[in-house]
């Protein structure tokens, strides 16, 4: 099996290069033996190609490498002495009639390759050497269903922020897809709070208008409300009118408004709920419910005391 080595002097960012190498591997790795080597290499980039099955190679300046076939990107990349191949290809990805870089071992007896026919054309026109165009190329893929859940939960020690971090990582550890987004004022004290958990699963942004808020939690699969205690509990209220099920916690507020799989569900203060809850909120999740605001009611008790 040919060996093909892909040599990128440091990979820090998840951009068209790194997707580019990924999809070549998978477009290519049972004809070939296609490693990555590279200087520098981002820990958590490491993890996605190692992820993928890729070897991941550490340049060594004290090594000779010999490979079947050498590639590199014309420009970003500057290649070491240290390799010998049989075949070397350039990768030209833009148009470098437009972009004007100019390049010193073009005549290396390399073969060169771009992007778009629109590349290899002002590439051959600027510099009068031959190129290929291949185009960019996708792996199919069957995308996987993500749950998206919003709360609006100021960030205060009553508000169960350990109990959204406890919920988060479960969904994580249980392989579901999640979107999970809190809406809220973020003070000092908020600020610290949520550097001192350094936890990634939950998004925390500032808070936005209120039809707005109320249109993200419209569009939610769940609105999430953990707290110790609540008062008014106008969020789940709000969802509940909006047709959007929530997940809060089992206390009093909740009691009358929350019914278990017909409109949300209800977890113990201390989360100890066992695996088929957290499947019925993946699996089951609550839809074409009514919610009843009895306002004339309302609207009469104010009447009556405000006379």
């Amino acid at each position: 099996m040919k060996r093909i080595t892909i040599y990128i002097d440091h990979i820090v960012y998840a951009d068209g290069i790194f997707t580019w190498m990924c999809n070549f591997y998978k477009l290519l790795h049972r004809q070939y033996n296609i490693e990555i080597m590279t200087q520098v290499i981002k820990p958590e980039l490491y993890d996605i190609l190692h992820k993928e099955g890729i070897n991941v190679i550490k340049w060594d300046s004290n090594i000779i490498y010999d490979t079947d076939i050498l590639i590199y990107m014309l420009d970003f990349v500057t290649l070491p002495a240290n390799f010998t191949c049989k075949k070397k290809f350039k990768i030209v990805h833009c148009n470098y009639e437009n972009v004007k870089s100019d390049f010193h071992d073009l005549n290396d007896g390399s073969e060169f390759i771009a992007v778009s026919k629109q590349a290899a054309d002002g590439f051959t026109k600027r510099f009068g050497i031959p190129c290929k165009d291949i185009s960019s190329f996708v792996i199919p893929y069957e995308p996987r269903r993500v749950l998206r859940i919003v709360s609006c939960s100021r960030i205060y020690n009553n508000k169960g922020f350990d109990r959204m971090y406890h919920l988060a990582d479960d969904l994580d550890e249980f392989g579901v897809r999640f979107q999970w987004i809190n809406y809220s004022e973020i003070d000092r004290n908020g600020v610290t709070y949520l550097q001192s958990k350094k936890h990634g699963l939950i998004t925390f942004l500032p808070n936005i208008e209120h039809n707005h808020l109320l249109d993200m939690i419209a569009d939610a699969d769940y609105l999430v409300q953990l707290s110790d205690k609540e008062g008014y509990c106008y969020a789940v209220h709000e969802a509940l009118m909006l047709k959007t099920p929530v997940v809060v916690t089992d206390i009093e507020a909740f009691k009358d408004i929350v019914q278990d799989g017909v409109n949300g569900y209800k977890l113990p203060l201390k989360m100890n709920y066992g695996p088929d809850v957290l499947k019925n909120i993946i699996k089951n999740i609550p839809k074409d419910f009514e919610y009843k605001d009895d306002m004339k009611t309302i609207y009469e008790k104010w009447g009556g005391i405000l006379q």
